[in-house]
């Protein structure tokens, strides 16, 4: 692989794109791929991409907004080429890519070819024998402006970011004051390089999001373990901030009649808990807080079944009930988002859909659901859902962008207040649209990379109204490295693709 760094208006790098256009001919049916690489603080996405268009889209350009990359490379200008070897994930030649182009004289031919010369050795087995040279090309800005600090930078975003799911767990490590996030601080590093953890990360251009993992916020916390993880003058946030995740006493509280049993091994699982009891009056629930053992629980889902359901909890294919708001199990209240209210009435059995996951000893769970209910003059605005299902579709082995598609019609002006992907292990993207009656296209959410760990519901800062008639798409694609046939289903080893959109009605 070939990493070029890249930065609009260099002289150098735009004179030096033909020969690359010809270098990337000559190899890629060799299995060689040329990317370029932009972290230039200067240039933004949209400007990155006009200045793409301009000289034909040669190569792929991808955005080091965090500039890590090209800090680990220890990248200092454009123009510089790097040859990695995908073997050993190790760069084998960094410099010039030929002798051609000076900051001020040029020559009409190279007469070394360095980067040519480097992958010719690659491809043959053998080792490169110049493997740096000098490069001459724009000088990109990878200053730190300021040192973040903990107590005063890295702590919110850390509580906002990682509190919902390490605030009190077993199975991910309890993340919740300095000493812990500083021993942590390798491991955090590389699940923010790996972009594993947190998320989602999704696409700034297109909606925002309240609490949206970005990539400022990357950059400032691996600036600040750059630095050392300083802590800063004052007393720790993280027990503050946790504890502004919760609400205290509930209003009502459901609990499962019987423990579940997690076995020590084997595969995951997704069970429906039936919980008591019964809604003792007309609910207009306003938010939750789920209690499962953390020791095994991925995520679990809140629902609402009809009076009279049968109460015997056990796997469940699918929650036959009102979704309320999907969530991950801990301390934290849950507010619905847009202001809205889940409807519950009088008798109804509230569950949980839990997906739990052995944990390598035998483990016990008895879920319970804390709810809070609007209170007020007037009826409170109920939160409905769209769901965007494809049900029934198949992965082949090896399978590389298959792309799935489901369209929906929206009867009434609505407000959308929330957005939430859902994929499995092999989901790769997503985008939700709005195309309107007049046949305006709108994207509302574009998750380029969906994670089965980094799924959490996507509430709009402002509501996006959309009138009747508009047809919401939701487009995927799947990446199946395995050589088994993969079939669609609920169960963790099958593959799901489903798009929730959550609305309120617009009052007329």
């Amino acid at each position: 692989m070939v990493l070029v760094v890249q930065s609009n208006g260099c002289p150098i790098l735009r004179r030096a794109v033909p020969a690359l256009a010809a270098l990337r001919a000559a190899y890629a049916p060799r299995g060689v791929e040329f990317l370029m690489i932009n972290g230039s603080p200067g240039d933004s996405l949209a400007a990155v991409e006009a200045e793409a268009k301009e000289f034909g889209d040669v190569l792929a350009i991808l955005k080091d907004d965090t500039q890590a990359v090209l800090r680990g490379l220890g990248a200092t200008r454009s123009a510089e080429a790097f040859v990695v070897d995908p073997r050993r994930w190790s760069v084998v030649y960094r410099g010039a890519i030929d002798d051609r182009l000076g900051y001020e004289t040029s020559k009409p031919r190279a007469e070394k070819r360095f980067l040519a010369d480097a992958l010719d050795r690659l491809l043959a087995g053998r080792a490169v024998s110049v493997p740096e040279t000098p490069v001459q090309g724009c000088l990109v800005d990878l200053s730190v402006r300021r040192t973040p600090e903990y107590v005063h930078d890295a702590a919110p975003v850390l509580a906002r970011s990682c509190l919902p799911c390490h605030a009190s767990g077993k199975v991910l490590p309890t993340l919740d004051s300095y000493e812990k996030l500083r021993g942590w601080g390798p491991m955090i590093r590389e699940t923010i390089m790996t972009e594993r953890m947190p998320g989602p990360r999704v696409d700034p251009r297109y909606g925002r999001f309240k609490g949206a993992w970005g990539a400022e916020d990357a950059k400032l916390l691996l600036d600040w373990l750059a630095a050392g993880a300083p802590r800063g003058e004052g007393e720790d946030p993280m027990p503050a901030l946790a504890a502004a995740t919760r609400r205290g006493v509930p209003e009502l509280s459901f609990e499962a009649e019987a423990e579940e049993r997690i076995p020590a091994e084997g595969e995951s699982s997704v069970r429906l808990v039936t919980l008591s009891p019964p809604a003792p009056r007309d609910l207009w629930i306003e938010g939750i807080e789920m209690a499962t053992n953390p020791d095994v629980t991925h995520h679990a889902l809140a629902v609402s079944l009809p009076a009279g359901a049968a109460r015997a909890a056990g796997p469940a294919m699918a929650a036959p009930g009102r979704q309320l708001i999907p969530a991950k199990p801990g301390p934290g209240y849950r507010a619905l988002p847009g202001d809205g209210s889940a409807f519950v009435p009088k008798g109804a059995r509230l569950a949980l859909e839990v997906h739990y996951v052995p944990s390598g000893r035998l483990a016990l769970d008895r879920p319970r659901l804390s709810v809070w209910t609007r209170k007020g003059p007037g009826r409170p605005k109920a939160l409905e859902r769209l769901t965007l299902e494809q049900k029934d579709f198949t992965l082949p082995p090896g399978a590389r962008e298959f792309k799935v598609e489901v369209k929906k019609r929206l009867e009434r002006d609505v407000d959308v207040v929330a957005l939430w992907p859902h994929m499995h292990a092999r989901g790769s993207w997503m985008r939700i649209e709005a195309v309107a009656p007049d046949g305006r296209r709108e994207i509302l959410l574009s998750a380029p990379r969906v994670a089965p760990r980094r799924q959490p519901l996507l509430e709009l800062e402002r509501p996006k109204r959309l009138e009747a008639g508009t047809t919401v798409v939701a487009t995927g694609a799947f990446d199946n490295p395995s050589r088994d046939l993969i079939r669609s289903g609920p169960d963790p080893s099958e593959e799901m693709f489903q798009a929730h959109v959550y609305w309120t009605a617009v009052s007329r």
